[in-house]
């Protein structure tokens, strides 16, 4: 899918409330409990260089007995590679219910809403392949993968992201923050936002906005009634302007949660980043150790994103990065471009064969070493468009790089750079 900001475009974006709709909620828990085990591992004063971690979570719901004495259960299969210190592994059970518990307090599900049991299954869980300990092990990629990242600078975007996707998250948030306000809602629904792209700046959001938001729409979960009203004037508070707000079209949405669905976790990673405008490739994000090529190159597709922008002027740009299982060195491609700048597409290919490829040095660019701080920081989905993370912020010397290469490249060509 293209970046597209032309006037009269409408981008579209979903939000699934964070973390309680079933398959954020297993991503979530992928995030959580990778995160949990590089702590314990680095508490225990154990080789966290060593730790492995390529997993997939499943969750779902089941009841038996007499209705008014129905017992309820939560089940979570956990599968996939991992490697860990033995007495860690054996303890798996425990740690991945206590991670349950926490991040169904988050979500808001234990305010009001009673599960009697949770059961955890660690069957599907496997070593990683002796194949890939001494690739890890080296300065090479231990995996395949195609990634893409994405920079949207301000007036067309939020956060270097789709404006209609940053919009739509903090009307989740908020929906969540206020939720006492808004009648018997539940934690579990999704957003649809959709705003016109106008060429022009917009009274609407802010004044520098080159858009207007037409309309949202929303499923919100709930109990008894649920204030409309209030929702729409939550909506308006932060949209600006006059949008059309929908809620709850399709009807009664009382049976929410694994109750009503089940979850998956990787399944919406993309959603989550990208509000399903845009690809993040051929690998999702949580539920991994830091040895995945993903986990490094997903942030510096991000990271370099930015720096084009930054050392062209461009007011977007995305860039795709390749690795191959066993090689050092991941190939940079520019993927996509603001068209007035499509015609330096050469000369940005060739700056950024000169960028850090290899995964040590990509790294220590991004300050983004495997240790414990990385595991904290990188394991928060929530978090992912904050303009403070590694992979977001202002980077002068990517910028520069860049910048210094399409300088020496000005002298060969007959275009010019910002």
């Amino acid at each position: 899918m293209a970046l597209i900001f032309a006037p009269g475009h409408l981008e579209i974006s979903e939000v699934e409330f964070q973390p309680a709709h079933p398959d954020i909620f297993c991503s979530y828990l992928a995030a959580n409990f990778v995160r949990a085990l590089a702590d314990i591992i680095e508490r225990e004063k154990s080789n966290l260089h060593e730790f492995r971690a390529d997993i997939n979570v499943q969750g779902s719901y089941s009841s038996c007995g007499a209705e008014q004495e129905a017992r309820k259960k939560l089940n979570f299969n956990i599968a996939g590679q991992i490697n860990l210190p033995q007495n860690v592994f054996l303890d798996l059970e425990n740690i991945a219910k206590r991670e349950i518990e926490l991040l169904l307090q988050k979500a808001g599900y234990r305010q009001g809403v009673d599960f009697n049991e949770i059961h955890v299954s660690k069957r599907g869980i496997t070593n990683q392949s002796i194949h890939l300990n001494g690739t890890s092990r080296e300065n090479k990629f231990a995996d395949s993968c195609v990634v893409y990242g994405h920079y949207i600078a301000p007036a067309i975007g939020i956060d270097g992201t789709f404006a209609s996707l940053r919009l739509a998250q903090r009307i989740d948030q908020e929906i969540h923050n206020r939720h006492n306000n808004l009648g018997d809602i539940k934690p579990d629904g999704k957003v649809h936002l959709t705003l016109r792209h106008s060429g022009r700046r917009s009274g609407g959001h802010g004044a520098d906005n080159e858009y207007d938001v037409e309309r949202v729409y929303l499923s919100i979960s709930h109990g008894a009634e649920i204030d409309k009203q209030a929702i729409a004037h939550c909506v308006r508070e932060i949209t600006g302007g006059d949008p059309s707000i929908v809620v709850n079209a399709g009807g009664a949405f009382a049976k929410y949660f694994l109750s009503a669905d089940s979850g998956v976790s990787k399944a919406k990673d993309d959603v989550i980043v990208t509000g399903g405008l845009h690809g993040i490739g051929t690998d999702r994000i949580w539920g991994k150790c830091l040895y995945k090529a993903s986990s490094t190159l997903i942030p510096y597709a991000f990271a370099l994103s930015r720096a084009v922008c930054e050392a062209t002027g461009a007011r977007y740009s995305s860039v795709a990065v390749y690795a191959e299982y066993g090689q050092r060195d991941a190939r940079l491609i520019l993927q996509e471009i603001d068209p007035l700048h499509e015609k330096q597409r050469q000369e940005i290919n060739k700056a950024l064969e000169n960028m850090p490829r290899d995964r040590d040095s990509i790294r220590e660019i991004l300050e983004m070493p495997v240790n414990i701080e990385t595991y904290r920081l990188f394991n928060q989905p929530g978090r992912f468009h904050n303009p403070e993370m590694p992979w977001k912020r202002y980077d002068e010397q990517l910028a520069s790089m860049i910048e210094e290469s399409l300088g020496s490249l000005v002298g060969h060509s007959s275009f010019g750079f910002k």
